[in-house]
């Protein structure tokens, strides 16, 4: 594991799941402190979602706080910029969002900046915004330095996304059941775009049907507070769980992985069987 550490980018993730509702549900401290300069606006601008303004948040389900990916460049070649996935702004999830603010690099506040958007021919409409929208689905940080390859970055990131409830068909894999209060989270946090050591970073919007997320493996360290009453699945294994008040707090790890989903919903258990060597659980409802 301490090979596969080294070359690999490892993200630490700290966030709060809040339901919709619930307008204090309080943020820990190491979350709660800015990074950047004080009362610097969100990057992606003042709102959780398209038309939706910071007085109605109360109303909504979000998943809030802050992310510090350690970027390794494996790429055999120097880089000068990183880039961010915002899978929660594609248009697909319109009711959906993700607002970015106080972002350093190697604890120094960088401004990001929104790369061409529409510089692909026959992108998919559905999967980049209105030109001239707020909502970014990709976010270019320089690093204000030259990395070397092999050489590190760390890259936090405060961030509120902002999930959308079920639709109709209850399909998505980005969602909040409103009558069940069941979460599926895929591609919630600031995602490190793919890159690939001949083309180098991949920009192309990612299509308007199935699994859009796109990126390369990475090591995940990841730590949600939510409401007690959720019973949590996720990618990779808990290492600690304890409880808050009335929240409980988990912190799970998971080797190799291109993303971290995350089922939150009250009431679930679950039933286990060998299957050779192999243990197989499934998570449903009593």
């Amino acid at each position: 594991m301490g090979a596969i550490a080294g070359r690999l980018s490892a993200y630490t993730i700290e966030v709060t799941l809040r339901p919709p509702g619930i307008a204090d549900t309080p943020l820990p401290p190491e979350m709660a402190t800015p990074v950047g300069p004080a009362g610097a606006p969100s990057l992606t601008g003042d709102v959780l979602a398209a038309g939706t303004s910071a007085a109605d948040e109360e109303h909504l389900a979000t998943v809030r706080g802050a992310q510090t990916p350690r970027y390794t460049d494996g790429s055999g070649a120097p880089l000068t910029e990183l880039y961010f996935r915002l899978y929660p702004n594609l248009r697909q999830d319109a009711a959906g969002g993700m607002a970015v603010r106080d972002v350093a690099v190697d604890g120094v506040p960088v401004a990001p900046e929104p790369p061409p958007l529409h510089a692909v021919s026959g992108a998919t409409a559905a999967a980049a915004p209105d030109p001239g929208a707020g909502g970014l689905v990709l976010l270019r940080v320089p690093l204000g330095k030259v990395l070397p390859p092999g050489g590190t970055a760390a890259v936090r990131t405060a961030f509120t996304t902002t999930v959308p409830s079920a639709p109709a068909d209850g399909a998505g894999p980005f969602r909040l059941d409103p009558d069940t209060g069941a979460w599926a989270l895929a591609h919630w946090f600031p995602v490190l775009a793919g890159h690939d050591a001949a083309s180098g970073w991949e920009t192309d919007p990612p299509a308007a049907w199935s699994d859009p997320t796109f990126s390369n493996t990475a090591l995940f360290d990841v730590t949600l507070t939510a409401p007690d009453d959720l019973a949590l699945v996720t990618t990779g294994v808990s290492v600690e769980e304890r409880g808050q008040g009335d929240l409980r707090v988990w912190r799970v790890a998971s080797g190799p992985a291109r993303d971290v989903a995350v089922v939150a919903a009250p009431g679930l258990v679950s039933s286990s069987t060998e299957v050779g060597e192999t243990t197989v659980t499934a998570h449903h409802a009593p």
